[in-house]
């Protein structure tokens, strides 16, 4: 006679596997076993498997306090709260320390993992310094004075600012990095390669502006000056671009916002200024987290390669400058309107950080 086929049952996908038990649950499977209940039963109910039911009571019901788990065997830990204590305090007046460091000036056997996992139950991370510009406290202080004089400006107010800069433009600046799936031994496959240039590519200097008020302005790229040291830009480039943009974007009641670049201070740029009855706002030294326009730039280079993604792939430098200029002056014009919103409607709040900071840097 051929032996009976059990059937199988379906496993029950709320059984809980590989989890420990709450005191709750552990409490539970006691009651309902001293009730009567099978452990088939019990385990059906509590979606727990039934082996694990019939050793919690059979095993641990009774030597368990409360339903809490049984001291558990093992070494002992390295840093008391006390050792912690002195790690946290260390790091908080010696930021700049190494990991290396902190275990050499506290004496310390732990290793740097172990740091690692003290900081972090405080929330503290060795982080890079972010770069900004140089300041001095002259400099902080001309940025504090400003942001105290415009602190009860709002929104409106400040829709009436033109916000204009330079920017160079790179080929490849805005590219944005590849990511693939991979495995650890395919890391330098060839095709897990993204290759790039060594040394500068071409690049072109650009100026454009916004404002709340009348949007944005059209990107010009500006033209080298022959006559200039170098043969760069100069305030005759600059002034070139004002003429033509300015009457475009200005009206009497608007501010112009220009920040100090030497071509920005020339004396034929404020004498032009002055005879167009442009008026300016002064702006305090090094701040360009005060200049809105700064955080378009970006946006700016990455739409680049969404309107000529295969810019990298000319080689003749006429056809390569005649490209990047179309693709940026194309890009400008990508940019949603609501951009340009929101970083108007932040500048109270910039204003805020730069006064909390006392006229230092600030996360802008």
């Amino acid at each position: 006679m051929a032996p009976q086929r059990r059937i199988l049952g379906e496993i029950s996908i709320n059984v809980k596997r590989g989890k420990e038990l709450s005191p709750w649950e552990r409490a539970l499977i006691v009651a309902k076993r001293k009730a009567g209940l099978t452990y088939p039963k019990i385990a059906k109910e509590l979606g727990i498997a039934k082996t694990t039911c019939k050793k919690t009571f059979i095993k641990h019901g009774t030597t368990r306090s409360k339903g809490l788990s049984a001291p558990r065997s093992g070494r002992p830990r390295l840093c008391d709260k006390y050792l912690k204590r002195r790690i946290v305090r260390f790091v908080q007046t010696a930021p700049d320390a190494s990991y290396a460091e902190v275990i050499e000036r506290l004496q310390l056997t732990v290793s740097k993992d172990t740091i690692k996992r003290v900081l972090k139950e405080r929330h503290i991370f060795n982080w890079r310094k972010k770069k900004r510009p140089a300041l001095t406290k002259d400099n902080a202080r001309a940025r504090l004075l400003f942001c105290r004089k415009y602190k009860r400006w709002s929104v409106d107010d400040w829709k009436k600012v033109i916000w204009s800069d330079e920017c160079s433009v790179e080929r490849g600046s805005g590219k944005k990095q590849h990511w693939v799936f991979r495995t650890p031994q395919q890391k330098w496959d060839q095709n897990m390669i993204e290759p790039v240039k060594k040394g500068k590519d071409i690049a072109v200097m650009i100026w454009a502006a916004f404002s709340g008020a009348h949007g944005r302005s059209d990107l010009v790229v500006m033209e080298r000056d022959a006559e200039s040291e170098r043969g760069g830009y100069s305030a005759t480039s600059y002034l070139t671009v004002l003429r033509d943009q300015i009457p475009r974007i200005y009206e009497p009641d608007l501010l112009f916002m220009q920040d100090n670049a030497p071509i920005h201070t020339a004396r034929k740029i404020k004498a032009w200024l002055l005879e167009n009855g442009i008026s300016v706002l002064k702006w305090p030294p090094y701040s360009p987290d005060l200049n809105p326009i700064e955080h378009m730039w970006f946006t700016l280079k990455e739409h680049v390669y969404e309107v000529n993604p295969h810019i990298e792939e000319i080689t003749a430098p006429l056809e390569i400058t005649a490209a990047l200029e179309q693709a940026i002056i194309e890009a400008w014009e990508l940019i949603p309107e609501k951009r340009f919103e929101v970083l108007w409607e932040s500048y109270p709040r910039r204003i805020r950080a730069v006064l909390k900071a006392r006229g230092w840097w600030t996360k802008y």
